[in-house]
């Protein structure tokens, strides 16, 4: 059961899309992206770290995930999304 929706705002969409040219497999990205996103919809404060106040980070390799937490929407939204 969800908690949280997981929504990917649209320049973290182009980002996550970009990093399938820049891996060697680009097989990986989607079930990297597939776990995060599960973590997420659970409990999204217990699964990353918050690196500032109301942005949170996830890694799931080779996805470094950055996310905002609207804990009364439960809507977590991923900002940005880089290659680690």
């Amino acid at each position: 059961m969800k908690a949280y929706q997981v929504e990917w705002n649209a320049p973290a969409t182009d980002l996550l899309a970009d990093a399938y040219f820049r891996v060697s497999d680009p097989n990986i990205i989607w079930p990297a992206q597939y776990r995060a996103d599960r973590k997420l919809e659970k409990n999204p404060r217990t699964v990353g770290v918050e690196l500032s106040e109301g942005l949170w980070q996830i890694i799931e390799p080779p996805l470094k995930i950055f996310y905002e937490i609207d804990d009364d929407k439960k809507i977590v939204t991923v900002t940005h999304v880089d290659i680690i």
